[in-house]
């Protein structure tokens, strides 16, 4: 035998071992794949999440370029979703088909965020332009315009962007636009005050050894005393790039009581408002009448702690509220009582059931949730199971941990 043939024959088997090794290894991952899909019960905290919809084509078929808000219409069952690098807002039917979307034509040209009121209107909060400033634009049920309503009234009117609103009890309007607090019109669009909640809020640099965590709460502030927003990280799509914000004007004293900003307002059916802050990350949560009631959350990168929210949704029938996270790239589910973490799911990644950078979530008829995976330019709709039962440590599913392959070039 010679040396060659020697060579030739230890070779082999190790190229057996290494193509069996990858086989078991494929058929390893696709079971785990699977079974983080199924239906049932089992998994990480009987939490399983299963994609039923991937939304990434409007009425007219071509792609979506940054979505960053989703929004679901209980009474007809249609979803809206804003297209944000066209301009655009698309409207999907009872199962996602794709109906309509709207743009200049119909005076939508600058949208940040709409609803939908029992009625059928749609009020589209909508940025300032070359010719017209920040505004509330409604639109009647045939989506033709009806009103239109300038941010104006206070100090800050010129520099406010507004993102998201809801209706309140009172027919008045509840703006978020991550400037201090939330701007409150009345229903013919008249400015009447701002609901501020006060917390420890960032004066200063960054110090990473402080505890965010044991912050207080006051009432709120009136307007005038508010401070104006020093930055807007609402547009695309520089202003979607990541970043750390903080107001800097104490060096010395980097937190203090301070007004906070709020990026995303939510109400439930009692008319409990919802103010999400992306300064603080936490929930601040006011009855009916704005009197405020309890307040959660904690910042951090680390499960069950939020880096930068952006959006929530009520689940009022599992008594949950869902909060997305910009930067840890998750969906993280709340108590809805009492704002107690139960679990989270997601992760970076490019396959279904991870994000890249989402920015918004909804809850639709059947309790799926919607979620605006923006940079990933889709919308992915997750039929999310769970039994949560009292726990020392927090729930997480394996996706947030697991990287996500990219997708193919080809």
């Amino acid at each position: 035998m010679t040396p060659c043939d020697s060579k030739h024959i230890d070779s082999a088997p190790l190229s057996w071992r290494m193509v069996f090794t990858l086989e078991v290894l494929l058929i390893a991952l696709l079971a785990s794949s699977i079974a983080w899909g199924q239906e049932d019960d089992e998994g990480v905290g009987g939490i399983t999440v299963k994609p039923a919809f991937m939304i990434s084509l409007d009425d007219q078929g071509r792609k979506f370029s940054f979505p960053t808000a989703a929004y679901f219409d209980e009474t007809t069952k249609e979803t809206y979703i804003l297209n944000n690098g066209k301009g655009r807002i698309v409207v999907y039917g009872p199962e996602f088909f794709p109906l309509v979307s709207l743009g200049a034509g119909r005076g939508v040209n600058a949208p940040n965020g709409m609803i939908v009121d029992k009625t059928g209107q749609l009020y589209v909060c909508q940025r300032p332009t070359a010719t017209e400033p920040s505004r509330l634009t409604i639109l009647n049920a045939a989506f033709f315009k009806e009103k239109e309503f300038p941010i104006q009234g206070f100090k800050e009117a010129g520099t406010f962007l507004p993102r998201r609103m809801v209706i309140g009890e009172n027919n008045n309007f509840y703006i978020a636009a991550d400037h201090p607090g939330i701007l409150i019109l009345d229903s013919n669009g008249e400015y009447l005050r701002h609901l501020t909640p006060m917390d420890r809020v960032l004066m200063g640099p960054l110090d990473s050894s402080l505890d965010l965590q044991n912050s207080t709460e006051a009432p709120s502030i009136p307007e005038d005393k508010s401070l104006s927003a020093i930055s807007n990280d609402l547009g695309l799509p520089p202003e979607l790039i990541p970043e750390a914000k903080g107001r800097k004007t104490d060096e010395e004293s980097p937190f203090s009581l301070g007004p906070v900003h709020i990026i995303e307002v939510a109400r439930d059916k009692a008319g409990n408002l919802y103010l999400l802050s992306q300064e603080t990350s936490k929930v601040y949560v006011y009855d009916a009448q704005e009197k405020f009631l309890f307040s959660f959350g904690e910042k951090g990168g680390s499960a069950g702690k939020m880096s930068q929210p952006r959006g929530l949704a009520l689940d009022e029938n599992k008594k949950v509220i869902y909060v997305v996270d910009y930067m840890r790239h998750t969906i993280l589910a709340h108590n809805l009582a009492d704002g107690k973490f139960l679990f989270e799911f997601g992760g970076k990644g490019w396959s279904p059931g991870w994000f890249q950078y989402p920015t918004s979530v909804a809850v639709d008829h059947k309790g799926r949730v919607i979620v605006a995976d923006t940079f990933n330019h889709r919308v992915q709709v997750l039929e999310v199971r769970f039994k949560v039962e009292a726990a020392e440590k927090p729930l997480q599913l394996p996706s947030s941990r697991i990287p996500s392959p990219p997708p193919s070039s080809k």
